[in-house]
């Protein structure tokens, strides 16, 4: 039974991959009926993954649980982002407030598998340096002018900061703890999803780089890569 989950999680995986380039190859195109189909696609083999990977598990607990709640939180994001016309403005805001939530969902995922631990004040030290260097760089780097979007941006940039920390601490206690695996796959899917969500900002608000098509690659690469990789660890972290 065990296998047949592997072999299964890896078709996600697969159909995940083949759809990937199908979708940036037809959303360049402009938004469409079919763009939307290929990246649910998409989305939907990370969230099928999760609950595969959690149906390995007799009794989850609070890091499963929390997990699939910000996968099925992600899939949300994914729909609403997606859809254009008359509803586009309302519905990018609602997608936005779901990826906020699934980060917040991840969080609680890493605190519950650290014992219920949040920060060390070194962690909370590298929370504050990525959100000021990551502002910098929009700010000086891309250029972004400084508008009403700044503080969502510094809010939405530090619960992911804070994200990626989490991740990268309870990365470590797993790993000098022998779960090496579960580890290395929690810190990878965490950055990955970090990278992502980085370039997305880059995106939506610089003028010079919304039609970057190497970038819009590397957004959504780096997206569907982290998600997967950030289901897989159901099958190793209780």
């Amino acid at each position: 039974m065990t296998d047949l989950r592997y072999i299964t999680f890896a078709l996600c995986v697969i159909v995940c991959t083949v759809f990937t380039p199908i979708f940036l190859v037809e959303q360049r195109r402009g938004f469409s009926r079919k763009s939307l189909l290929y990246k649910m696609i998409c989305a939907t083999c990370y969230l099928a993954g999760g609950f595969i990977a959690m149906s390995s598990i007799e009794e989850p607990g609070a890091y499963t649980k929390l997990m699939l709640a910000g996968l099925c939180l992600s899939w949300a994001g994914d729909l609403l982002l997606h859809i254009d016309g008359r509803f586009k403005t309302p519905c990018i805001i609602t997608g936005g407030l779901c990826f906020l939530s699934a980060h917040v969902a991840f969080i609680c995922a890493y605190s519950a598998a650290s014992g219920g631990a949040f920060l060390s004040p070194g962690g909370w030290v590298a929370v504050i340096g990525i959100v000021v260097i990551y502002t910098m760089f929009m700010l000086l780097g891309i250029k972004i002018p400084v508008s009403k979007l700044l503080v969502p941006m510094i809010v939405y940039g530090s619960v992911l900061s804070l994200m990626l920390v989490k991740a990268a601490f309870l990365s470590a206690e797993l790993i000098s703890d022998g779960t090496v695996a579960g580890g290395v796959l929690l810190v990878s899917g965490a950055l990955l999803f970090f990278l992502s969500d980085a370039s997305i900002g880059v995106l939506m608000l610089s003028k010079k780089h919304k039609t970057n098509f190497p970038l819009k690659i590397f957004n959504i690469v780096t997206y569907f890569a982290g998600q997967l990789m950030l289901a897989s660890t159901l099958f190793v972290i209780k």
